[in-house]
């Protein structure tokens, strides 16, 4: 968890420090053969071949085994090739030979955050700054720090910093792209993307979307009725009848009814082709659509409504993604939507009673009164989107806030925000908090690979399971895994695994699990997207609030 004294650390590391001196300042100079070695394994990495990479920094560690450069490179070569506890180790060798190093606290931070340490990421963040406060790289670690913990005026005073310093960074003009109307983000990724040797499929399908959009004004997707709050009543999902897979509830698109699967873990409104047709839905442009399974994205596309209705709210001009599949998952429901679509409400799923409510969010000191707007855009195809809303008009500035705990809220839990992913801090048998992602769109709690193996015992007959991305593979269960979460703790569960390093790499950080339907069927889960915070009720049979 983010240190309480994070707001003084941070604005000490802006105003007054100062660079420190290195301990590698009085050694020799590396021979000729192994800054060859390190200059091999430097170009191998700008091309992308991080385990090539990996073995030239190892031959340059041969000839110089405290050589910085090389310790770095090693560290950061596997991290990008997904060996998480080999540059942990090397991130930690480093760190031994280079205690005073900004370099190596840096690659120590980022290291940290890949593996869900946020507080020890926090901490060889800020080392960093103590020793040399214009490093790029630190200011750039600590914005996607805060910004997960909806810390937003931090996170961009912190990108500000690394763009002031230099803004000609590829890295860092991805990020500040966000902070910009959308209109200007074009010449933005352009100017990125001719730096890149080959481009994402996701940057490519983003560069697309803003150019057949650029001409376009917003489709913010605004509330059109003069009604604040509305309860909506949320309908079974079978996947096969009678089997309940989670709850959905009903969106009029153009006046069309469809059924949709709500998902915490989803984001935005995903129909398929068959349902947009007959709602008449304008296409925009293609993209692809993922999610767990092995068999790669599907095809897909962006496409416009005229009005979205759900409950006795309604909302006109709004995006909505369609798959090409002809069915989304296994049950009877016709899409899914993402929890996320609410997030300018306080969003509060009674699963238990089968019903959601959306209300007025707590008004933050100083805010005016803000439009509702439903954000029915999938954005997880965007590249670092930010939690924070970055549709600002021309000319109008970019002006984020920090997390504000309302007085009736401070009893919340904190989670980390990813886009539409809410991690919850969670424990496996007495662990270290790991993260696990909040999502009512999974039916059976899960584990990671990694996460179980190490703190459960798997039963290694192989399971079958599939999801929107098709058959997931090597699946199994993990027996008797006590799970701690908030103030709940649910022994003896039954958990299914499988490899999770696909997402985890996606999202950032490792997401060792996630809590499913089964689980938080049980309980009223209230949320508040906006400033990152989840309150979960249970209730007995007696009606006794715990």
């Amino acid at each position: 968890m983010v240190r309480r004294t994070v707001l003084l650390l941070f604005a000490a590391s802006v105003l007054c420090l100062t660079p420190g001196l290195r301990a590698d300042e009085s050694h020799a100079t590396p021979n000729a053969e192994a800054l060859a070695a390190v200059k091999a394994a430097d170009q191998l990495k700008t091309e992308g071949k991080f385990q090539d990479a990996a073995s030239k920094y190892q031959d340059a560690l041969k000839l110089d085994k405290n050589m910085e450069a090389a310790q770095v490179g090693l560290a950061m070569s596997l991290l990008r090739s997904g060996k998480l506890d080999a540059a942990l180790d090397a991130a930690t060798a480093a760190f031994t030979s280079h205690p005073d190093s900004a370099p190596v606290m840096v690659v120590l931070g980022r290291v940290q955050f890949r593996l869900g340490d946020m507080g020890d990421a926090e901490e060889a963040y800020h080392a960093a700054l103590q020793i040399d406060s214009t490093n790029v790289d630190v200011y750039l670690g600590l914005a996607h720090l805060y910004r997960a913990y909806s810390l937003y005026a931090h996170a961009y005073a912190a990108l500000k910093r690394a763009h002031d310093l230099d803004p000609h960074n590829p890295d860092i003009q991805l990020m500040w792209m966000q902070t910009l109307p959308r209109h200007d983000r074009l010449a933005v990724l352009e100017a990125y993307m001719s730096g890149l040797r080959q481009p994402s499929p996701g940057l490519q399908r983003y560069e697309s979307y803003l150019k057949k959009t650029q001409d376009e004004p917003p489709h913010s997707c605004k509330v059109a009725s003069n009604v604040e709050q509305t309860e909506i009543k949320l309908e079974p999902v079978h996947d096969p009848y009678p089997h309940i897979e989670g709850l959905g509830l009903e969106l009029k698109v153009n006046d069309r009814s469809h059924v949709l699967l709500l998902d915490t873990g989803a984001s935005g409104v995903l129909i398929s082709r068959k349902a947009a047709e007959k709602a008449g839905l304008r296409h925009i442009t293609d993209i692809a659509v993922g999610g767990i399974g092995d068999q790669g994205d599907r095809s897909g596309y962006l496409a416009l409504a005229d009005k979205i209705k759900v409950g006795s709210l309604e909302f006109h001009d709004c995006i909505v993604t369609v798959t090409n599949r002809a069915s989304l998952t296994n049950s009877d429901a016709d899409g899914l939507v993402g929890a996320d679509v609410f997030a300018s409400f306080l969003v509060d799923l009674d699963l238990p009673h089968k019903v959601m409510r959306l209300s007025p969010l707590p008004k933050r000191p100083g805010d005016e009164e803000v439009v509702a707007k439903l954000d029915s855009e999938d954005q997880s195809d965007e590249p670092a989107v930010a939690a924070e809303s970055t549709d600002n008009t021309p000319g109008e500035a970019y002006r984020p806030k920090d997390r504000y705990v309302a007085p009736d809220m401070k009893s919340w839990t904190t989670v980390l925000r990813f886009g539409h992913m809410l991690l919850v801090p969670t424990q496996l048998n007495a662990s270290k908090p790991l993260l696990f992602l909040l999502d009512t769109g999974a039916f059976q709690n899960t584990l990671s690979t990694h996460a179980a193996r190490s703190t459960a015992k798997v039963d290694n007959s192989p399971m079958w399971i599939e999801g929107e991305s098709g058959r997931v593979a090597d699946v199994y269960r993990a027996e008797k895994v006590d799970i701690q979460f908030a103030h709940f703790h649910q022994p003896n569960v039954n958990a299914v695994t499988f490899d999770m390093s696909n997402i985890s790499h996606s999202v950032g950080t490792e997401i060792s699990g996630t809590l499913g339907f089964n689980l938080l069927s049980m309980l009223d889960i209230k949320i508040d997207y906006r400033d990152g915070l989840v309150d979960f009720v249970y209730r007995d049979r007696a009606g006794v609030t715990h």
